[in-house]
């Protein structure tokens, strides 16, 4: 099936599924053009794989040239910035996570033809609205995620993860220090981070942390 997919392509969440849904496409040879949300493409957190970024370069080239307002578009991206079309037939995949849409939030999803989503809590919660929502649970990225047969501890210690690109919002350095307070200095405890922004530069980032 034709299909336009309206997405950012980068290192942090967003950037990641939409590489991981265009790789699906790929390997199926779909008749594919990408509207760029961004400047560029940016896949260096992407093993490098020269066939596929030639057929993502040429999605991306070809967007200006061959594309209708016909043809059906997925575009990935916030709630908030989608109360736009690339084409008449839009379907919109988001992530959200609060437990009741706002009036705004409800028109943005009536205003795109199917708001797809990986919560099944948040799915309900907009279907309540009347909105068109469809629940799609990611799968599993295993050109990123790969099991490794490796022992890394053996001390019987007790690892928290922390994730997500570091952001004021989602309260990361509150739970840094939090767990500082109460694990610090305890080696039966280990807090693992995974917390880059790269929209900061290094600097930034090392200051925050």
């Amino acid at each position: 099936m034709p299909l336009t997919f309206n997405c950012p392509l980068n290192s942090v969440s967003f950037g990641q599924v939409s590489t991981a849904l265009l790789r699906e496409a790929y390997k199926r040879n779909e008749d594919t053009l990408v509207a760029l949300i961004g400047d560029k493409p940016d896949l260096r957190s992407q093993e490098t794989d020269a066939e596929f970024f030639k057929w993502i370069e040429a999605a991306f080239l070809n967007f200006s040239r061959k594309h209708q307002r016909d043809r059906s578009t997925l575009r990935l991206w916030h709630l908030n910035g989608s109360l736009n079309w690339v084409s008449n037939n839009q379907a919109l995949m988001s992530f959200y996570e609060l437990d009741s849409p706002t009036e705004v939030e409800v028109n943005i999803a009536k205003n795109n033809n199917k708001l797809i989503l990986t919560s099944k809590f948040a799915c309900e919660a907009f279907k309540d609205k009347g909105v068109n929502a469809h629940y799609v649970p990611l799968g599993f990225d295993a050109s990123n995620f790969k099991f490794l047969d490796k022992k890394y501890n053996d001390d019987g210690r007790i690892v928290f993860n922390l994730s997500g690109k570091f952001e004021f919002r989602k309260h990361h350095a509150k739970v840094m220090s939090a767990w500082g307070k109460k694990y610090g200095n305890n080696k039966k405890y280990l807090l693992q981070c995974a917390v880059f922004n790269p929209f900061l530069d290094p600097k930034k980032n090392n200051a925050m942390i």
